[in-house]
C-alpha cells in the first residue's frame, strides 16, 4: 500500500474532483454555483461530444475511467 507519505501530491486531484461534483442540496458543483458553468473533465477534452461510433477501446477506457470517478 505504500507509506502515505505523498498525499499532498494528490491534493489538486482531490480538490478538483470535489469542485466539480454535484452537491445533493444546491444540485449544482462548487464550479458551477461559483462561476455559472461547470469545467470540462479530462474525459470531456478526450472524447468528441455527439460521436455515436465509439471503437471498442473508447468505450473500455470510459468505462475505466468512470469506475475512478466514482
Amino acid at each position: 500500500m505504500g507509506n502515505h507519505k505523498d498525499w499532498s501530491n494528490h491534493l489538486g486531484l482531490a480538490k478538483f474532483s470535489y469542485n466539480s461534483t454535484m452537491h445533493i442540496v444546491t444540485k449544482m458543483s462548487p464550479f458551477e454555483f461559483m462561476l455559472g458553468k461547470n469545467t470540462k473533465k479530462p474525459m470531456d477534452l478526450t472524447i468528441p461530444m455527439g460521436r455515436r461510433d465509439y471503437s471498442k477501446e473508447t468505450i473500455e477506457m470510459v468505462k475505466r475511467w468512470q469506475e475512478m470517478y466514482t
